[in-house]
């Protein structure tokens, strides 16, 4: 299990170190100076480079004791009296399935297509969910959400002078949304939401939710691709991803299942970015294992 290093790789007499101009610069010789340990010598083999003297770890340790030395996701580990260095975590993504990577690049999506960037169970507000359970209906057009005229919509808000896609969106539906993708609770009511450029509002109103959605179509889509997935032991797992943008259609049609190995064959037809991390918990939802979001930081 032990094992020792020196920097370099040795051929005769030159090191041939990591960095390409150190190869020939450097002249090493066998140690020619006794080692003692407590006065008595002991067989250790060492080399002399630049008027310095090395040892391998390994051997030190096998002579001196007192620390084991080894060498684990490319770690050089020592340790001491007894100490045990916990295995590292499996990586899982490149273990699942196409399905299984389909679904955690379409959560993660859900997010992203919404410029959620920064986002955490434990502190969120009730215009983040209200934001999230509105622009998801309308963005992924799902049943839950209208799209209303012009008229209607500014009996209850402001024009602006920004694209405008006006719809409503039940309160329930909002809450379900809220429930599926985070597991939280929606205080409901009239919100406001402040984005990079602007505020959304979302007017509050018989039951249902009246806003700009700001954008009419699918031209171009933000969207995430899973890198990395670790247990974290406690029923969570952390997710490393990169996001995408493009408006190629031919993207968009694959997109939820690219990989980070095959994102590279539209990198003419997509833009990265960012990444980032997210904190999920496996979740089933009418029978299909999907997750919940805990928090997500890019």
């Amino acid at each position: 299990m032990k094992k020792g290093y020196l920097a370099g790789v040795m051929t005769g007499a030159v090191v041939f170190g990591a960095a390409g101009a150190w190869a020939g610069q450097y002249m090493a010789v066998s140690n020619p100076f006794p080692v003692l340990l407590n006065g008595e010598s002991i067989s250790l083999e060492g080399y002399n480079i630049n008027d310095s003297t090395y040892f391998k770890l390994r051997d030190i340790a096998d002579a001196v004791g007192g620390f084991d030395v080894d060498f684990k996701n490319n770690t050089i580990q020592l340790s001491k009296d007894g100490y045990v260095y916990p295995d590292a975590p499996a990586e899982l993504v490149s273990g699942m399935t196409d399905h299984q990577i389909y679904m955690l690049n379409i959560f993660l999506s859900n997010f992203s297509e919404l410029d959620i960037n920064s986002f955490d169970v434990h502190s969120a507000t009730r215009e983040q969910l209200i934001y999230f359970g509105c622009l998801h209906n309308s963005r992924n057009y799902t049943a839950a959400a209208t799209g209303i005229s012009e008229e209607e919509a500014l009996r209850y808000l402001e024009p602006d002078d920004y694209i405008n896609a006006y719809y409503k969106v039940s309160g329930q539906a909002v809450s379900e949304t809220v429930d599926r993708y985070i597991g939280l609770s929606v205080e409901h009511g009239t919100a406001s939401y402040n984005e990079e450029w602007f505020t959304r509002d979302f007017v509050y109103d018989g039951g249902y939710y009246y806003f700009d959605s700001g954008e009419e179509g699918d031209a171009s889509r933000t969207f995430s691709i899973a890198d990395t997935m670790y247990d974290n032991g406690d029923g969570t797992y952390t997710v490393g991803f990169t996001n995408y943008y493009s408006g190629y259609q031919e993207v968009l049609d694959v997109c939820y299942q690219l990989t980070n190995k095959t994102v590279g064959d539209y990198s003419d037809k997509l833009h990265r970015s960012g990444s980032g991390t997210a904190v999920v918990t496996p979740y089933n939802y009418n029978g299909n294992d999907t997750y919940r979001l805990i928090s997500i930081e890019y």
